[in-house]
């Protein structure tokens, strides 16, 4: 660890005792962090017993909505400003196709020479993370999409991040997460993305990362105005997951009871994303942020079935409290299902290694109409079944 991250480290460390929060270091892997009471393990696998404790009869959950709203009044009575962007895609220039951080929130700043956003700010800001494609499904608590929930100040210093730890700190209290759960741990390397760098804090509750903090003191040239910035990551994907300790990460990511079935996990991601990207205004396109779209919608015809209107429309209304779309539910719902069609008419003909007829029945307006004109050119009604 850099001298500088130690020198973070240490006042961490010296800030968090006052609140009796001990530096620890588990007996098994050697990992140090900070713990309150103190404890031997690090919590995470394998070096931890600690299980998931399953759900109780009579249990009641705290759903994602009442979540978000102890959390949106928690940072208003701290006094933070609520900001955030109004977009999703990025430019063609970027590594990723889309905004992926609150941090993004000073690009304007940067780059259009903007006003800075003074003070310390709260950004509960959608996000896509295409990296995450794969682990759907696979791996608990990884979404495409989610709402990360940031706080961020720019010029800031070391007491202004220390204010922001306790305000989160304040915050996962008033979540009841139990303290004793909780482990804060030192970055092993220093946090890079993009431009930017800086040492870096983890939080863990029951062996699960929830969120990171940085104190960013790394950046380009056309980025040093804005340095210090303090950058606090939670997900509240993430967050309802422990709050909601026996359920799994998915039980709420859509519409109940579809949502309570495994067999949903990728649909329901897909369908997210997609809905996120479509509200945005962008359509479905061979290249670009529309492929993207068009992929999830393809992914999804290759999931077992869904009440896609259902679905969708949960979504919209998941997204729209924390963006304004540029486009109606009805609309965002008729493009989805025209994409869907296409990708199953597509899936079909793929299927049937028909790939010469693929662009004239891309044309058709339902399964149904493609289906029909199949068998009438002599495909056999069961390789069509089966092809689908």
């Amino acid at each position: 660890m850099p001298e500088l991250d130690r020198e973070f480290w240490r006042a961490v460390v010296d800030h968090l005792a006052k609140q009796q929060w001990s530096l620890c270091e588990c007996g098994l892997c050697g990992l140090s962090f900070l713990s309150s009471p103190v404890a031997q393990s690090c919590g995470r696998r394998p070096c931890s017993s600690f299980t998931t404790p399953p759900s109780q009869a009579g249990f009641a959950p705290r759903f994602p909505d009442q979540i978000w709203q102890l959390i949106r009044a928690h940072f208003a009575e701290a006094a933070f400003v609520q900001l955030n962007r109004s977009d999703i895609a990025n430019p063609s220039s970027r590594a990723t196709r889309f905004v992926g951080a609150g941090l993004q929130l000073f690009e304007d700043a940067i780059e259009k020479k903007a006003p800075v956003p003074e003070g310390a700010l709260f950004v509960p800001q959608p996000v896509i993370r295409l990296n995450y494609w794969d682990a759907v499904g696979r791996v608990q608590g990884t979404s495409t999409s989610f709402l990360n929930l940031c706080t961020e100040e720019a010029r800031a210093t070391t007491s202004d991040f220390l204010r922001h730890l306790d305000v989160w700190l304040g915050l996962l209290k008033r979540l009841k997460i139990k303290r004793n759960d909780m482990r804060i741990i030192p970055g092993r390397e220093r946090w890079r993305g993009g431009p930017f760098g800086g040492p870096c804090i983890i939080f863990e509750v029951g062996g699960k990362e929830i969120g990171d903090a940085i104190l960013i003191d790394e950046g380009t040239e056309s980025e040093q105005v804005l340095l210090p910035i303090v950058d606090f990551s939670f997900g509240l994907e993430r967050i309802s997951y422990v709050v909601n300790a026996g359920l799994p990460y998915y039980a709420f990511l859509g519409p109940l009871p579809e949502s309570a079935d495994p067999d949903n996990v990728r649909s329901i991601d897909r369908i997210r994303t997609a809905t996120l990207i479509c509200l945005t205004g962008i359509t479905p396109f061979s290249k670009g942020h529309g492929r993207e779209l068009r992929r999830a919608m393809q992914d999804l015809a290759a999931q077992p079935p869904i009440n896609l209107c259902t679905t969708v429309r949960h979504a919209y209304q998941y997204w729209t409290g924390f963006i304004t779309p540029q486009r109606e539910d009805s609309e965002v719902w008729s493009i989805l299902e025209r994409e869907f069609t296409r990708a199953r008419i597509l899936r079909i003909t793929r299927g049937l290694q028909m790939k010469h007829v693929t662009a004239y029945l891309d044309s058709m307006e339902s399964t149904d109409e493609a289906c029909q004109k199949l068998l009438s050119t002599g495909v056999g009604f069961a390789a069509l079944t089966k092809s689908s």
